[in-house]
């Protein structure tokens, strides 16, 4: 990154080393001068197929990476903490946000190669004219505070369209799961309008979004404007006065030329950035959340298989009341059956069992050890379950057979 930013930045010295030889007569330089910018150009180029391919790579694994670690996160995150949000709501993280904060990755490191190609430029002007140089910096970090606002003000509309982005994903999975409902009700008018209702909404935002950031590109493109005029009104002065040669005027224009395209893109990198910590931030919110569900110290090899229930009382993180002060005594090998109407607590019953959730008050008792005590792992190794709710899962119907036991054999 910072050969390429010195080989741009070159350009400045090479001028002016160029035009001088001309005002000096020095008439050789039209061989050597074509080969230093040629040589110039190639070391450039090379340096920037090199730093876009490894900012790439870099990009996509952080991305890759972010995506497993916030899987696994959430498989392992309390069912409470689950249910509290749409899952079409949480897989937009691992699309939308993951998006922006690659687009941001990768403008971050884009910069760097921006900000040595700044220093590269001034330090060039510096040995030419220090005090013009001076000025032409005060001039670009003028550039900071419309830039600092603008972002501020992205982060706020990028945290609220990635909210909106999962609310679409979500309205977009319901509408899409429950179409043979729609279709038998005649449903169809008012699920399309809550739809549009919900992607007028994000088109809204986006169009917010993308007016703070166009106020960029006119924002810098003026303060180029006043440096480059600046530059012109005091070299012409001082041309004027004989205190400064066509050369250094050359050599101090091509490096503010140098210098004011990478200084555009930090702009739009301070944009994005923005963006992409709004983005962050949410996907940060799965790895904060703090499991209430953790393991016990004793483990339990081989289960008899009573099963006692103590007084439970359960209420849904909602507030709803499912069970209050059962008692259930199961003995091993005994088959129970539990009937109830909907709503009843019939699943709620074999939801604390292996502790997806834990009672709000009482104990459950397996073999006489209370569920909380065991570790989770060895407590689920002595249960079964035939869930009411089919998944068949990515993959062949023998693999969804042996989800449950990995590396089991055909036969078995």
């Amino acid at each position: 990154m910072a050969l390429t930013a010195l080989s741009t930045a070159a350009y400045a010295k090479i001028m002016q080393w160029i035009i001088a030889a001309f005002e000096a007569g020095q008439y050789s330089v039209m061989y050597w001068g074509p080969a230093v910018v040629l040589g110039t150009a190639l070391v450039s180029g090379v340096t920037d197929y090199l730093r876009q391919t490894t900012i790439q790579r870099a990009v996509i694994r952080t991305e890759t990476d972010l995506q497993k670690e916030m899987f696994s996160q959430l498989v392992g995150t309390d069912l409470a903490r689950l249910r509290s949000e749409a899952p079409a709501g949480l897989a937009a993280r691992f699309s939308s946000d993951i998006g922006l904060v690659s687009r941001s990755v990768k403008s971050i490191m884009s910069s760097i190669t921006a900000v040595f190609t700044i220093i590269g430029a001034f330090a060039m002007m510096l040995t030419i004219d220090w005090a013009l140089t001076l000025g032409m910096i005060v001039v670009f970090l003028l550039a900071l505070a419309p830039v600092t606002i603008i972002g501020q003000r992205l982060k706020r509309i990028s945290r609220r369209t990635q909210n909106q982005v999962a609310a679409m994903t979500s309205s977009v999975t319901e509408g899409l799961s429950g179409i043979r409902m729609a279709r038998t009700y005649r449903l169809e008018e008012p699920l399309s309008e809550n739809a549009a209702a919900v992607f007028e909404g994000l088109f809204g935002l986006k169009v917010k979004a993308n007016r703070w950031e166009a106020r960029l590109s006119p924002v810098m493109e003026l303060l180029g404007a006043v440096a480059v005029a600046i530059l012109l009104f005091v070299v012409g002065w001082r041309m004027k006065l004989g205190t400064i040669s066509l050369a250094d005027f050359t050599g101090l224009l091509t490096g503010l030329g140098v210098a004011i395209s990478p200084a555009r893109k930090l702009g739009s990198t301070y944009a994005a950035a923005a963006m992409g910590g709004a983005a962050l931030e949410r996907i940060f919110m799965l790895f904060d959340s703090q499991n209430t569900i953790l393991d016990g110290p004793r483990t339990l090899d081989r289960a008899v298989g009573r099963i006692d229930f103590e007084h439970v009382d359960f209420t849904y993180p909602d507030g709803h009341v499912a069970l209050s002060d059962v008692s259930i005594t199961v003995q091993p090998g005994q088959r129970v059956a539990f009937v109830g109407r909907s709503g009843a607590g019939k699943s709620t019953v074999f939801n604390l069992l292996p502790r997806l959730y834990d009672p709000t008050d009482g104990r459950i008792l397996m073999d006489g050890i209370d569920t909380r005590e065991l570790t989770l792992a060895s407590l689920r190794d002595q249960l079964a379950v035939v869930s009411q709710d089919s998944v068949l899962l990515t993959g062949t119907v023998a693999q969804n057979i042996g989800f449950g036991r990995r590396g089991a054999t055909r036969a078995e």
